[in-house]
C-alpha cells in the first residue's frame, strides 16, 4: 500500500511544526493515524523532540534538507510505515529549502521514492510577517537579496499557498498579503488558517483526504548559487544541556538571546523536558509562542534544547548563548554551530511552466 505523504515547506519560523502537529490532531479525530518526519541541518532538533512528545510515530532527516538527501526521507517514509502503518505522514522541511517542486515533489511522482503517493505539497506563508515585513520591507516581486529571492521562490513554486497565524491578522492586512501572493504567483490556491484557534484546519484537512493530488504546473528557474548565499547569511545553533529544576523564564532568556545575538532572529526555540510536562517557546518575527505537552515521566533533570536561526555568525551564536546559561549551571552541555554547505540536490526535475 503506498503512503499518503504531506509536504510542508515553508521559510524558518513560518509555522510549519505547529501546523503539521494541528493536522495530526485534526486526522486523529477523524480516526486517522499521522506519522511526522521533521528536518535540520544539525542534531538536538526541538521540533523532532517536541513531535515525539505528541506521537511516537516521528522521525527526522538531519544534516541536511529532503532535497540533498532525498533518500534519506523516502527511507524515513518506509520506516514509519512498517513501525506504525500510519494513514498519512506529514513531512516539514527545513525552513531554508526551496526548489521542491523540482527535488522532491517531481522525483516522488516519477517513482524515485519507491511507494509513495503525495497527497498534498504546501508552501506555508508566515501570516504575521506577510502584511508588514513581506509586503512593506522586502521586495519579493523583483527579489534583490539572496534572501529575498528565496522567499520569493518558495512562493513563485507552489501549487497551493497557506497562510498561517491567521489570528495574527484583520481582514484588511489579510486581504493585502493575498494580494502580494497572487501577484507572485497567480495560479496558486490560496489557503489560510491558524493553528492556534483552528480556523481553516477544517479546508485543508478536506483538500488533503479530497483525492485532488498535486499537479506541477512548473518549476521557476533559480540560481543556485544565490540560494547558496540566502542560506549562509543565517548562522546555525543546536544545543542541548541538563538543569536541576525547570524554570519559567524561558520567554525572557529567548529576549535576551536575542539582544545578546545582536542580529536579526529568524526563529528561536527552547524546549524545556521535565518528568511532569513539556514546554516549547519560540521567538519568531518578535512574537513569543508558547506549546505544552506530556512530561517524560519517571525522574530526573529537566533536559534543555536550544535551536537558533540567525542573521548572524555561528561563533557569535554560541558566544551569547554560552553567556547567557552561565548561571543556569548546565550540565552536560553540547552543542553543533554551522552555516549551511551549498545546496546539491539528489535528483533535480525540470518542467516549464504552462507545459
Amino acid at each position: 500500500m503506498k503512503a499518503k505523504l504531506v509536504l510542508l515547506e515553508g521559510f524558518l519560523g513560518s509555522g510549519k511544526t505547529t501546523l503539521m502537529l494541528a493536522l495530526g490532531r485534526s486526522f486523529a479525530s477523524r480516526g486517522l493515524k499521522t506519522g511526522y518526519i521533521t528536518n535540520d541541518q544539525g542534531a538536538y532538533l526541538v521540533d523532532t523532540l517536541f513531535a515525539q512528545g505528541q506521537s511516537s510515530a516521528t522521525a527526522e532527516v538531519t544534516g541536511s534538507c529532503f532535497c540533498c538527501n532525498f533518500p534519506a526521507l523516502a527511507d524515513n517514509i518506509a520506516g514509519l510505515q512498517r513501525a506504525h502503518e500510519p494513514d498519512l505522514i506529514i513531512a516539514e522541511a527545513v525552513g531554508s529549502c526551496t526548489d521542491l517542486a523540482a527535488t522532491v515533489v517531481l522525483p516522488i511522482q516519477e517513482g524515485r521514492g519507491g511507494e509513495l503517493e503525495l497527497a498534498a505539497y504546501y508552501v506555508v506563508v508566515d501570516g504575521s510577517r506577510l502584511a508588514d515585513e513581506y509586503s512593506a520591507r522586502m521586495n519579493l516581486l523583483d527579489p534583490r537579496s539572496p534572501t529575498e529571492t528565496l522567499l520569493a521562490h518558495q512562493i513563485a513554486e507552489a501549487e497551493t499557498l497557506v497562510v498561517t497565524k491567521l489570528d495574527c491578522l484583520d481582514e484588511e492586512e489579510l486581504a493585502e498579503g493575498r494580494n502580494l501572493l497572487r501577484r507572485i504567483n497567480p495560479r496558486a490556491r490560496l489557503f489560510s488558517c491558524s493553528a492556534r484557534d483552528g480556523r481553516g484546519l477544517e479546508a485543508l484537512l478536506d483538500d488533503i483526504l479530497g483525492g485532488r493530488g498535486v499537479t506541477v504546473a512548473g518549476t521557476p528557474s533559480l540560481d543556485y548559487e544565490v540560494y547558496a548565499q540566502a542560506e549562509a547569511e543565517y548562522g546555525w545553533y543546536n544545543g542541548q544541556w541538563e538543569e536541576a529544576e525547570v524554570g519559567s523564564d524561558w520567554e525572557l532568556f529567548l529576549r535576551r538571546l536575542a539582544e545578546g545575538i545582536g542580529a536579526e532572529i529568524a526563529h528561536a526555540k527552547v524546549l524545556a523536558e521535565s518528568p511532569e510536562r513539556m514546554l516549547k517557546v519560540s521567538l519568531a518575527g518578535g512574537r513569543i509562542e508558547r506549546d505544552e505537552g506530556r512530561g517524560r515521566g519517571g525522574a530526573g533533570p529537566t533536559r534543555v534544547t536550544l535551536n537558533v536561526r540567525a542573521r548572524s555568525s555561528p561563533d557569535r551564536i554560541v558566544a551569547a548563548v554560552e553567556e547567557l546559561i552561565r548561571d543556569r549551571r548546565p550540565a552536560g552541555y553540547r552543542f553543533e554551530a554551522l552555516v549551511p554547505s551549498p545546496p546539491s540536490p539528489t535528483y533535480r526535475m525540470s518542467r516549464s511552466l504552462g507545459s
